[in-house]
């Protein structure tokens, strides 16, 4: 709140999350109150647990080029028909958390 009444831009952080893993949940629950806490906007992306690989990968791309994230998270584990090296490497270095 202080940093958009100064002006500054407001750090937004967006964290992937396939399936509906309870203790992933729990652990997506605790990032985003801690950035709410830090004054970080924070807005998590929820996809299927059938979703392709390659869709997960087109929504984190999605997100390397909008210039209003700074940081994206993919949640793991991911379902065990993808492969989390791929997915994750989808991540801009520059946003990569």
């Amino acid at each position: 709140e202080k940093l958009a009444m100064s002006g500054c831009v407001s750090p937004h952080l967006v964290v992937v999350l396939i399936g509906d893993d309870p203790a992933s949940q729990s652990y997506i629950n605790r990032k985003e109150a801690a950035a709410k806490r830090c004054g970080v906007r924070s807005t998590v992306v929820r996809l299927e647990a059938e979703v392709t690989e390659a869709a997960v990968i087109s929504e984190v791309q999605k997100r390397n080029v909008d210039p209003d994230i700074h940081g994206i998270i993919v949640q793991l584990p991911l379902p065990a028909h993808m492969k989390p090296d791929r997915v994750i490497a989808a991540v801009a270095r520059n946003k990569d958390v």
